[in-house]
């Protein structure tokens, strides 16, 4: 039986998982920039180049909405690559 180093089993898993090392860096860029100004909202994760977002309100949502293109704009300018997110998702919990 051969054992596996600890990171390719992480890599392995993250792959299975659909994560990768961009949704890692949007969800640190999310909690450091963006948590604090809507903490209201949380950050469900990053899927097909979407950001997914919950909301308890309609009110909130819509905040949300109208925010959505600087909202990626900013993470992908945090980053430093386009079309990390490409957009965002937001659903009513």
């Amino acid at each position: 039986m051969a054992f596996s180093q600890s990171s390719e089993i992480i890599t392995l898993l993250k792959k299975q998982l659909g994560l990768s090392e961009d949704s890692d860096l949007v969800l640190k860029v999310w909690d450091k920039e963006f948590a604090p100004m809507f903490s209201f909202a949380e950050l469900v994760g990053l899927k097909d180049g979407h950001l997914v977002i919950e909301v308890l309100s309609s009110v909130h949502f819509q905040e949300l909405a109208l925010r959505r293109n600087e909202i990626a704009s900013k993470i992908n300018q945090y980053i430093g690559k386009d079309n990390v997110v490409k957009g965002i998702k937001i659903k009513l919990k």
